[in-house]
């Protein structure tokens, strides 16, 4: 059975004559009745009653019609994604991240779907090590990164956007007081975050901030997640540092402050292969740089 003999077999069905249905194959009508005729002796069934005057389905033909149909258009819609597939405008893009990265990543996303409608997005979440591992094994397409790991050769990298650190700190501490936050404040209250060893850039960048700031705060109690973070702040033992786009909705008990003109941002990067990557990666990267999320 051949795709030829199914488009046969649906034009008739479709316009009841096998003159039209020759007509618009574009083929001579004793091939159509060729065809047609093939297909039922494969099939062992009658497809069409025939007379000088009129061709019919049969109940046969009547019920296997759907699944001809259904072939020819499974057929016709690979055909589609291969030549999307060739020509690009179709594929699948998998993109390695964090849950900190924030909102300005699915903003991204609707650009990029706004502008490659043919794109699926796959967002495994994987450690800093494990996101690398990922891009060069090409098990991921591009990476994000808060802050600048290491990049071995043969993978490209760019900053895509940079954001203000903010400190959350207890809403009845004396830091609350004043917007910008004037590091003085902060010598006295320890600092409590996520561990170096869950994201060791972060907590580069983190103490860049702080020293920037004149500050070295003693550690605040462990904890494993950002609300324990939020909740701990919220008791007024410590205050923290986040990223502005990733401030959750706000807690009773803490205070949102931005710090001091020139204190270093935070980097979110892009790392994806320099070549073999398809086009997708650069498109991602092109999304991320045009985007500011609603509120910014």
């Amino acid at each position: 059975m051949e795709l030829r003999h199914l488009a046969a077999f649906a034009t008739v069905a479709e316009t009841l004559h096998f003159g039209h249905a020759a007509d618009r194959l574009r083929v001579a009508q004793p091939a159509v009745s060729q065809l047609v005729a093939r297909l039922e002796r494969e099939l062992g069934v009658v497809l069409f009653e025939r007379t000088s005057h009129r061709v019919a389905l049969t109940p046969a033909g009547a019920a296997l019609l759907p699944d001809a149909q259904a072939a020819l258009g499974a057929a016709e819609r690979l055909r589609d994604q291969a030549a999307g597939l060739t020509t690009g405008t179709i594929g699948t893009l998998r993109v390695a991240t964090t849950t900190a990265i924030g909102r300005r990543l699915a903003a991204a996303l609707r650009t990029l779907a706004a502008r490659h409608p043919g794109v699926r997005v796959e967002l495994p979440v994987l450690t800093t090590t494990q996101k690398l591992e990922a891009v060069r094994a090409g098990t991921a397409d591009v990476a994000l990164f808060r802050s600048s790991p290491d990049v071995p050769a043969g993978l490209r990298s760019r900053v895509v956007w940079r954001e203000p650190f903010v400190a959350v700190v207890p809403a009845e501490h004396a830091a609350a007081a004043t917007d910008p936050v004037v590091p003085s404040a902060l010598a006295g209250l320890p600092m409590v975050g996520i561990s170096r060893a869950a994201h060791p850039a972060m907590a580069d960048e983190v103490r860049a901030v702080c020293a920037a700031m004149g500050l070295d705060p003693s550690p605040g109690p462990a904890v494993r997640t950002p609300q324990e973070v939020l909740a701990t702040v919220a008791t007024g033992a410590a205050w923290t540092l986040f990223v502005d786009g990733n401030v959750p909705d706000r807690l009773p008990g803490i205070a949102v402050r931005a710090l001091p003109a020139g204190t270093p941002a935070s980097e979110v990067r892009a790392i994806w292969r320099a070549t073999g990557a398809g086009p997708w990666p650069e498109r991602f990267v092109a999304a991320l740089e045009a985007t500011t999320p609603a509120g910014d």
